[in-house]
């Protein structure tokens, strides 16, 4: 067990994590909160820690997110964990405004459907940027699916 955790690096760090099939892009920074969600907890302590908010408060290497040293905001305490076991933290508000934004999109997508577009473009809620629609017709012929998403990658 590491009692000595050094804060070398306060740097951001981007790490790739797979979340329910699709690869997401999670950005770690010091003074930030997060989850703490292992992806496959086997030992005792990742069971232990799953679901505990953290606050980031450092990494212990320069250039690869070897470890992140974090407090615990339960118990003020200090912890080494791995920076791809963690998930930003989000309040009420951000996750309303983020299905606020999805609905927007659907509604959009409606809209387009309703003008007989096979495909087309928008506007993306999320940054303003030009989100794409395409209607695929599934094998069975008389079901069709709205296929949509960000060129910035916001949704898809």
């Amino acid at each position: 067990m590491t009692y000595r955790m050094t804060i070398i690096s306060e740097v951001p760090t981007v790490i790739t994590r797979r979340i329910d099939d699709k690869f997401v892009q999670i950005n770690i920074q010091a003074g930030q909160k997060y989850i703490y969600e292992p992806e496959k907890p086997t030992k005792k302590r990742e069971r232990e820690n799953k679901g505990r908010i953290v606050e980031v408060l450092g990494f212990t290497d320069n250039f690869s997110p070897a470890g992140a040293i974090v407090k615990y905001l339960d118990n003020n305490r200090r912890g080494l964990v791995c920076p791809t076991d963690l998930l930003p933290y989000t309040t009420s508000e951000c996750v309303k405004n983020e299905l606020d934004k999805l609905k927007e999109v659907f509604n959009l997508e409606l809209e387009l459907i309703k003008q007989e577009k096979d495909e087309g473009e928008f506007t993306c809620p999320f940054c303003g940027g030009i989100a794409l629609f395409k209607l695929i017709s599934l094998p069975k012929g008389t079901e069709k699916r709205i296929v949509s998403r960000c060129k910035n990658n916001c949704f898809s």
